[in-house]
């Protein structure tokens, strides 16, 4: 049976019983409660005084004959039942598949390839995962930037270093799969019911690893340290790519290279694929408490052992130039980290463990900016807007990374802050005017927001601004069949994932790549 709404009003200090709350709704003795499964998990804080959790469950009963017994870490998503399946084609392809980048597009479009009698070569401009953190924690503590392996590059794209955040406004029927997957490959059972899962930048580095070693079992693959240089066209179809290190021939490549493969976006416009700009966001990282947070959302019952570390999402419009300000990626327990990829450029970004257990919380505070911003620069003008924040703020650092910062109310009241700052990034933070590195219409925008969210979080201006945060999404978008997934003027090329500019986000981009496996597959 499924109990639809099981309400658990929660006391101090104590855990959930969820077997006791069961039998309390059913009226029946615990011993009754043969099994359970969550199937829904979430939280109601909206009276601070009365926080509540809401379940959906699974129910069954000992006794009742024609009950279907449930197993006790069941899944609610079963990867077999899961993976896709589709119409063999009649065409062949020439050889096998190429897919660049490794990130969730890629190696979910690699594993899917695998699983239909594929064998993909998989390429990753970056180090795999071991070196690549190597990387990564040498440019924090001696900010020694790789500009081949860092924040964005190497395997598992950008969301190793990240929250890795589930959520997902998608409804697409593939999202079953992701989570499928993400759990046969070790996530924890919770990110089948939670209502707001996350992995932790620890969990999703174990993952990839996993679903990279199935790959290369079922005749995958991985090819590190090959940056696609070129891609190689024979009468506007795809014939190839040229590599950092050799020449590829295939007739099928998905591009699923992220956000910010800036050379990627050049070359494609070199040779022709049809891009377009479109809308981002840019901003600043605002770290706080953690404890504050918690109160705020929780009120008496921050540090609840059933709630965690709290979240939070606002938004804001600036009603006379129509321009939205949001919070984004949010970080519960994490930290700030530089994520940048470029020579003289400073980039932050959010990450978490699993646990949240850092005691700070930080989020992006960022505004929404259009290819109306960037004047009439083409399709890579976004890009170029990006380059320039980032670069002037490379500068403020004296060229060693640093990341200026700025406390919160320094920055509503337009005056620099002195004194020794602190915050969780690295390699460290240098005072200065942040309002000077945007365009004044998106400084005062951003000046709006922070007033009107002062109103809803309270205490929510103690607390230290880090710029810049630049790599929000996407600023181009690769144009593409909304059928097939295939680029309009370039056949044989799937533009797929973030770097795409129609996904956003782990579990959007994962389907997206799917899809396109999908396609492939049936022609």
């Amino acid at each position: 049976m499924i109990i639809d709404e099981l309400a658990v009003y929660l006391k101090p200090g104590q855990r959930v019983n969820l077997r006791s709350e069961i039998a309390r709704l059913l009226q029946k003795g615990a011993e009754q409660i043969e099994d359970y499964r969550i199937l829904r998990r979430s939280i109601d804080a909206r009276k601070k005084s009365r926080v509540r959790l809401l379940y959906r469950i699974e129910v069954s009963l000992s006794g009742r004959s024609g009950e279907m017994g449930i197993q006790p870490v069941a899944p609610v998503a079963d990867p077999a039942r899961a993976r896709i399946s589709a119409i063999r084609g009649s065409r062949r392809i020439g050889s096998n598949p190429v897919i660049v980048g490794t990130g969730p597009a890629g190696l979910f479009a690699a594993l899917a390839l695998c699983r239909k009698g594929y064998q993909p070569l998989v390429l990753e401009r970056g180090e795999g995962m071991a070196r690549r953190v190597e990387a990564v924690g040498n440019f924090w503590r001696e900010g020694r930037l790789d500009p081949e392996s860092n924040v964005q590059f190497g395997e598992g794209g950008a969301g190793t270093f990240s929250d890795g955040k589930l959520t997902t406004r998608s409804k697409h029927p593939l999202v079953e799969n992701v989570f499928a997957t993400f759990y046969e490959f070790g996530a924890p059972e919770d990110i089948l019911y939670e209502q707001k899962p996350h992995l932790g930048t620890e969990k999703v580095r174990g993952i990839v690893c996993r679903i990279r070693n199935r790959i290369i079992e079922m005749g995958g693959t991985f090819l590190y340290g090959s940056r696609m240089e070129r891609l190689m066209l024979r009468s506007g179809t795809v014939a190839g790519v040229q590599t950092s290190k050799d020449r590829i021939e295939t007739d099928a490549v998905f591009l699923a290279t992220g956000h910010s493969a800036r050379e990627t976006y050049a070359m494609l416009q070199d040779v022709g694929v049809v891009l377009e700009a479109k809308a981002f966001a840019v901003g600043f990282r605002i770290e706080h408490p953690q404890a504050l947070i918690d109160r705020a959302q929780y009120g008496p019952f921050a540090g609840h052992p059933e709630l965690g570390a709290a979240d939070y999402r606002l938004t804001w419009k600036n009603h006379p130039g129509r321009r939205g300000v949001y919070s984004f990626c949010n970080c519960p327990g994490g930290v700030v980290v530089a994520a940048a990829s470029e020579a003289g450029g400073v980039v932050t970004n959010g990450m978490s463990w699993h646990g949240r257990d850092t005691g700070l919380s930080n989020s992006a505070i960022v505004v929404s900016v259009s290819p109306e911003d960037f004047g009439s620069q083409g399709p890579l003008a976004g890009i170029l807007f990006q380059r320039e924040i980032e670069r002037a703020s490379y500068e403020i650092g004296g060229g060693s990374y640093l990341a200026p910062a700025q406390r919160t109310p320094d920055f509503l009241s337009g005056r620099s802050s002195t004194g020794q700052i602190r915050s969780s990034y690295r390699p460290g933070v240098v005072p200065a005017e942040i309002g000077g590195l945007l365009p004044v219409g998106l400084s005062q925008a951003l000046k709006g927001a922070l007033d009107d969210f002062k109103a809803k979080i309270r205490g929510f201006e103690n607390s230290v601004i880090v710029a810049p945060e630049t790599r929000t999404s996407a600023p181009v978008r690769i144009l593409r069949d909304r059928v097939t997934l295939e680029s309009v003027n370039t056949p044989g090329l799937y533009p797929v994932g973030e770097g795409s500019g129609y996904a956003g986000g782990i579990v959007s981009s994962a389907v997206d790549g799917l899809k396109a496996v999908l396609h492939i597959a049936e022609r």
